[in-house]
């Protein structure tokens, strides 16, 4: 009996190794100082991918000048599902003429009517080429409809979020089989987007080394761990049960 008590204090020690429930992570824009929370089952794409998606897409230079791109895990590319494109555009504090100015700029530019709601939560019955002003959260927003012979196979929402810095920026595309449901995710990761408690806000290193390519479908350094672990578990095993009968 005594020797079982070392192998159950390995085996304990071995299950605090297990990654615990994934939780919600943080991106922190040095650039924007302001950081927004992501979902677990979202990852941040890695740059290289993203450069290539839009050089086959032929997009034009300003494009490639985001800050940072999410989407989903389970989609395969990235495109395929629901996928945020975060940019920037730090000119400075705008004034309420200068607000004015870009309401009246986007309206003329993409619709006919403006319409203001309190709420910083995106509404359901959100109309294309309609600008909504959110005064209290200072965010304005704008649905497009992207088709392929005159059938809807895509939405986009626009999201600007003013804040002392400027404008961030917020490209959600989501296929338009799942808008709805995508649609409440992007409601949680604008709401998220906060300029205070940065330095709190940025994820630990050692933390994140396990995360440095979510391309191989999550595999990483923490499986491998995993996987010495078991090994190791076994040896052990097999040594006592051995020793046992000697």
């Amino acid at each position: 009996m005594k020797k079982t008590i070392p192998l159950l204090l390995i085996l304990a020690g071995l299950v605090a190794l297990l990654p615990g429930s994934p939780v919600a992570e943080n991106y922190v824009s040095l650039n924007g100082e302001f950081y927004i929370t992501y979902p677990e089952d979202w990852y941040q794409v890695d740059y290289n991918t993203v450069d290539y998606y839009l050089f086959s897409d032929q997009a034009n230079r300003e494009s490639f000048q985001y800050e940072a791109v999410f989407a989903e895990r389970k989609s395969v590319p990235f495109h395929n599902g629901n996928y945020l494109i975060l940019t920037l555009d730090l000119v400075g504090k705008l004034d309420n003429r200068q607000v004015d100015s870009l309401l009246t700029d986007l309206d003329s530019t993409f619709g006919d009517s403006q319409q203001f709601f309190p709420s910083g939560n995106l509404q359901s019955d959100l109309k294309p080429n309609t600008v909504y002003y959110d005064r209290a959260n200072k965010t304005v927003t704008l649905l497009n409809e992207i088709t392929d012979e005159d059938q809807i196979v895509k939405k986009n929402i626009w999201l600007m979020k003013i804040y002392d810095k400027g404008i961030a920026n917020f490209y959600f595309y989501s296929p338009d089989s799942v808008y709805e449901a995508g649609k409440a995710v992007f409601s949680d990761i604008v709401a998220s987007f906060s300029t205070e408690g940065i330095e709190q806000a940025m994820p630990r290193e050692d933390l994140k080394m396990a995360d440095v390519n979510r391309d191989d479908g999550g595999f990483g350094i923490t499986y491998v761990i995993i996987l010495i672990a078991v090994l190791l578990v076994i040896v052990i095993v097999i040594y006592l049960v051995r020793k046992r009968k000697s």
